[in-house]
């Protein structure tokens, strides 16, 4: 296979090493982004969902100008001030601040920077398999398989799910670097990677299974010494820096479970990555896979025979060991054996074995094609039916991206013991309106487990919006006494609950514990100042105001409360300046 390989290469005229023109590769290129934009065109009229509300809407960090934020995203954790287990991805949330500082907060700006991510990593996942196998058409196919695989539905369409891209972006450019001898670009590409996703640690072992062709069989480990140092480096910052534990959920899955089931898990995988009929982001352990019965010997029995196929494939395909090697190593790496997890398959973890099976296609393709071009004509033809396929796996599986209702609904429908689904689902229906129904997925969620603080605060807040003062302050001290992550928003809701009740004393002292759990909450100042301004307390309405101006400066509302704070103070040219700066916020954000 390997001189066919490089008779190909030859007739081709583009073995790696030749000289060959960049505008060969402009039509195959476009044709990916053209593809890639058709898919995923009706994401960009997405809204933000699920963690984009964490990560991005309510992220001090992300609104902080200047160098402090800056400093803030590269210092602290993703999920800041929860109390679990959380990520140190400082590039990924740098994006969001940059993002922010040309979108604000128009989620159009922020999907179409995941699709333009997706974009690039197609586009460098060619070049790689071009360096492979040295063929155009070769590369165009791999490229082609991976832009359409409907896998990627997860990360393109959500915009938190923009760590994957961003990983898989750094994997790559720190390969291609690194084949060109460009180490200090490939070192910085891993960094990218490291601080974008934790999957990026297995950066190192790509660089010995995919070293070029022209390069002695043996790794360059003085070249490669430099980046085990940083992965040293990065698993100490990242113990430094994220304290806390998983949260206690009964849906979970321990380790012990996960790694019985593996014959399962791989299954899974294999039928995600092969038959993507359909897609739905998680995948729950079944208890059959957890015990040895029939059908764990059955799952069992049918790796061992993949297993010996992929044996079969290295012995009789030298050529396309690097693509095994990658396709096998990355989809052991996507199994959590040593962590328990809700769900130990996701769609979204296969995106690295993904682009091992796209170069494993293109090796075992090229040759054969100065032999039979009718294989070629074959092989468009099978790639034109899996494209009008998986079009439409594309476009249902997007659906369940466009709002949080859809996304939660669905969640709850793969995971459906767990509270936690239950509780974000009732939040995403309490925000739709539909305040009864939120109520109760609320209280389902926190009978199953007294602990899901979401569910309370879900509680509290709709029985405060229906009237019911007594019942909201009872649910919002259920949130403060489990003193977690969300124990400023039960102080602010006891606090609203107990001024409606006309209670000022009591709402005072609460309001002032939820901006002490809670100093970045700029809605928890905006109320202590309008309950100081409702009892003619204008100095101190001004100075909280004044804090949740300095945390949100882009809302009109908080410049107009603090216009009329000077007002009432006496202070008319400070007044004028803050209406007038509020008209011009309105002008700018309307359409």
């Amino acid at each position: 296979m390997g001189e066919r390989l490089n008779r190909t290469q030859e007739a081709e005229g583009s073995n790696p090493s030749s000289s060959t023109s960049p505008f060969r590769y402009i039509l195959p290129l476009l044709f990916m982004a053209a593809l890639i934009l058709w898919l995923y065109a009706p994401s960009l009229g997405f809204q933000f969902v699920w963690d984009d509300e964490a990560v991005l809407v309510n992220n001090p960090d992300v609104r902080q100008p200047g160098l402090e934020g800056i400093w803030n995203l590269l210092r602290h954790s993703l999920y800041q001030g929860r109390n679990f287990f959380s990520y140190y991805r400082p590039f990924y949330s740098l994006t969001f601040w940059l993002d922010y500082r040309l979108w604000g907060l128009n989620p159009f700006g922020y999907h179409l920077e995941n699709v333009l991510l997706h974009i690039l990593n197609a586009f460098l996942l060619f070049f790689l398999i071009h360096r492979f196998t040295g063929s155009a058409r070769g590369a165009l196919l791999g490229g082609t398989l991976y832009s359409l695989h409907p896998l990627h539905a997860a990360s393109v369409a959500y915009i938190a799910g923009r760590a994957d891209l961003l990983a898989v972006l750094g994997l790559l450019s720190m390969v291609l670097s690194f084949q060109r001898k460009r180490d200090l670009v490939a070192l910085a590409s891993y960094v990218l990677a490291l601080g974008s996703k934790e999957t990026a640690l297995i950066g190192p072992i790509l660089l010995t299974i995919s070293r070029p062709r022209e390069e002695t069989p043996r790794f360059p480990w003085k070249r490669g010494c430099p980046f085990l140092g940083i992965t040293a480096f990065y698993l100490l910052l990242r113990l430094a820096l994220l304290r806390g534990s998983l949260p206690a959920d009964s849906s979970f899955v321990p380790a012990s479970s996960i790694r019985l089931g593996l014959p399962w898990i791989l299954l899974t995988d294999l039928r995600i990555l092969f038959f993507p009929t359909a897609t739905r982001l998680w995948y729950v352990l079944p208890a059959s896979a957890t015990q040895t019965n029939l059908w764990w010997l059955l799952a069992a029995s049918s790796c061992a025979a993949a297993f010996a196929f992929w044996i079969s494939l290295w012995n009789r395909f030298p050529p396309a060991r690097p693509a095994l090697a990658w396709f096998a190593v990355t989809l052991l790496g996507s199994v959590p054996l040593w962590f328990p997890t809700r769900t130990p398959v996701s769609e979204h973890w296969l995106i690295l074995p993904l682009m091992g099976l796209s170069l494993l296609a293109a090796l075992l393709v090229v040759p054969s094609r100065k032999e039979s071009p009718r294989k070629w004509l074959a092989v468009w033809c099978l790639l034109f039916a899996l494209a009008a396929a998986w079009t439409r796996t594309v476009h249902r599986s997007l659906s369940m991206w466009e709002d949080s209702s859809a996304l939660f609904a669905r969640l709850v429908e793969v995971v459906p013991r767990s509270p936690s689904l239950y509780a974000n689902l009732a939040e995403s229906i309490r925000r739709s309106g539909r305040i009864d129904l939120a109520l109760e997925a609320a209280a389902l969620a926190a009978a199953s487990n007294p602990e899901e603080e979401v569910a309370w605060i879900v509680l509290a807040v709709g029985s405060y919006e229906q009237g019911h003062y007594a019942q909201s302050e009872w649910a919002a001290s259920q949130a403060i006494r489990i003193q977690k992550r969300m124990q400023s928003q039960g102080y602010w809701i006891r606090g609203l609950a107990q001024s409606a009740s006309m209670r000022p004393d009591e709402a005072e002292d609460s309001l002032k514990k939820a901006v002490e759990a809670g100093p970045q909450e700029s809605e928890h100042w905006s109320t202590l100042a309008s309950f100081y301004a409702a009892q003619g307390r204008w100095e101190e309405s001004l100075q909280a105001g004044q804090r949740a101006l300095r945390l949100r400066p882009e809302l009109p509302r908080l410049h107009e409360a603090v216009a009329q704070a000077y007002q009432a103070l006496g202070r008319t040219e400070e007044a004028r300046q803050a209406t007038a700066f509020a008209r011009r916020l309105k002008a700018r954000l309307q359409p």
